[in-house]
């Protein structure tokens, strides 16, 4: 079972960026301030992917099928689930989803802290010769809730045993039986 769950921070858009140098050359804040902003706002990459790369302990696939038909299925299968969805970019092949709160079934979950119950997943799918993707995925949780350290580094993979593991191998075993694994018929 999950729970919504809002997140602590979001990043800023160059959209943001944008604004922030206007409300700084309004305020007299001078030209070399405005520019460092405007210079960090003009390196953007103009894409949904977040700026880090998955952790080493992502989930890796690679599937008959493009990334942007892979991602549909994605965003599909982990909203079947009752997951919220953040951040879907068909174009970029990314989807992350809102953090949630893992409500353990039965016993299984009881040993964890409360920080440990609140997770959010992210899928990855690039393109692969021959009209396939290599889809990747996470769930992560975090380790500590210091709100001084920046959110990803505070993140880790769940462990297997963990309920939001089993629900990453749900949506990841449709999306498989849905494309196959590439080098086998597609079922």
């Amino acid at each position: 079972m999950l729970q919504e769950h809002l997140p602590i921070s979001t990043s800023d858009s160059p959209r943001s960026s944008k604004r922030a140098v206007q409300r700084l050359r309004a305020a007299g804040g001078g030209w070399s301030a405005a520019l460092a902003i405007g210079a960090s706002a003009a390196c953007a990459p103009g894409t949904a992917r977040p700026p880090f790369h998955p952790l080493p302990q992502a989930v890796i696939d690679t599937l008959s099928g493009s990334p942007e038909v892979v991602i549909r299925e994605v965003q599909a299968r982990i909203t079947d689930e009752g997951v919220g969805v953040r951040t879907f970019e068909v174009v970029d092949g990314f989807l992350e989803t809102d953090w949630v709160t893992i409500v353990p079934e039965e016993n299984g979950g009881a040993h964890l802290e409360p920080h440990e119950r609140v997770v959010r997943f992210r899928f990855w799918a690039d393109p692969v010769v021959g009209q396939r993707a290599k889809l990747t995925s996470e769930v992560v949780h975090r380790r500590t809730l210091d709100p001084s350290l920046p959110e990803r580094l505070v993140e880790i993979m769940v462990p297997p045993d963990h309920d939001a593991r089993k629900i990453l191998e749900r949506v990841l075993g449709a999306v498989r039986q849905q494309f196959g694994q590439a080098g086998e018929g597609v079922s």
